[in-house]
């Protein structure tokens, strides 16, 4: 679209680099800023925001930092479009992975890597390792109800113009799976707009 100004951001520079790469293939324009989104800090006002699986990456008091940086990002009228997963069984001991979590996970992924063999040359122990060291590194915070969803956003003035739950099924089981990887959950699918 004519006059369309996007702008990517990440703490990682890898997902930012293949924006770039999917900009220019595409002939689109991308601006991408590498940094913390709690330390944020433009002039700019968006029209749009979008995640997706973005809130439980961070600490339930971290998020209200989160919601003044999208309330300060967006211009009146402006949108938030995510999805995050609702698990009401989620306790403070499952915020880093035990260490059989952490085999069963590095376990599923040198299974996966393993049917793609032939098709992607890759080695297998090397994969499993770094799936190891993800899921080690990973701290998932879940969000427990649609009500704590709710009030965090209208409690920062935004509202909502559509909210689903919507049940996904996943490829594994929670013992095999990493933090928000593949496991059957309920997600909220939103659009909350900024007043």
């Amino acid at each position: 679209a004519k006059n369309l100004s996007i702008t990517a951001m990440d703490i990682c520079e890898t997902p930012l680099m293949l924006c770039k790469w999917y900009a220019e293939r595409h002939g689109i324009e991308i601006e991408t800023e590498a940094c913390d989104i709690l330390e944020w800090q433009t002039e700019k006002r968006f029209d749009l925001i979008v995640t997706h699986s973005f809130l439980p990456m961070l600490p339930a008091a971290a998020r209200q930092a989160l919601m003044t940086k999208w309330r300060q990002g967006l211009r009146p009228g402006g949108k938030v479009v995510t999805t995050t997963r609702i698990n009401p069984d989620w306790t403070e001991a499952q915020i880093k992975p035990d260490d059989e979590r952490v085999t069963a996970f590095r376990e599923s992924a040198r299974r996966e890597a393993l049917k793609w063999h032939d098709v992607i040359d890759i080695d297998t122990d090397q994969l499993a390792e770094a799936a190891g060291n993800y899921i080690r590194r990973r701290k998932h915070y879940s969000l427990r109800s649609e009500s704590e969803l709710r009030t965090l956003f209208n409690e920062a003035d935004f509202a909502f113009d559509r909210f689903d739950l919507v049940a996904v099924k996943g490829k594994f089981s929670p013992s095999q799976s990493g933090p928000g990887t593949s496991q059957s959950a309920t997600y909220a699918e939103f659009v909350a707009t900024r007043a």
